[in-house]
C-alpha cells in the first residue's frame, strides 16, 4: 500500500512509475493467496486482515486522485471475501481462533 501511495505523491520523479508497478503487482500477488471462500493459503488470520485494510486504505487514496483503475477494482472480491470470512469468525467471546498462529 505504502507503494502505491508514495508514487502518487511523488509522482514527478523518475522512480514514481516503478514504485506504482511494484506495489501494484504486490497487491495482486496477494490477491491470489486468497481462497475464493476468504480464508488465505497462509492461514494466518493478522495476514488476511491486513489485506482488507491496506485495500481499503488504497481505495481512500486513489479516489482522492481520480478514477479507480480497473486492476485494483479487480481485487475488489478478494477483499469482500476476507471481509465475510472474517465477519464469520469471532467465537462466543468476540476472540478469532488461532488459525495458524501458535496458541497464546
Amino acid at each position: 500500500a505504502q507503494l502505491l501511495i508514495q508514487a502518487r505523491l511523488f509522482e514527478d520523479t523518475p522512480i514514481a512509475d516503478a514504485l506504482f508497478e511494484v506495489g501494484r503487482l504486490r497487491f495482486e500477488e496477494a490477491a491470489r493467496a486468497i481462497m475464493p471462500d476468504g480464508s488465505g493459503l497462509e492461514l494466518s488470520l493478522n495476514y488476511h486482515w491486513g489485506f482488507v485494510r491496506k485495500c481499503d486504505e488504497v481505495a481512500r487514496h486513489l479516489a482522492a486522485h481520480g478514477p479507480t483503475p480497473d486492476w485494483f477494482t479487480a481485487l475488489r472480491p478478494a477483499r469482500d471475501a476476507v471481509a465475510n470470512f472474517y465477519a464469520a469468525l469471532p467465537m462466543p467471546d468476540g476472540a478469532l481462533p488461532s488459525i495458524g498462529n501458535l496458541p497464546y
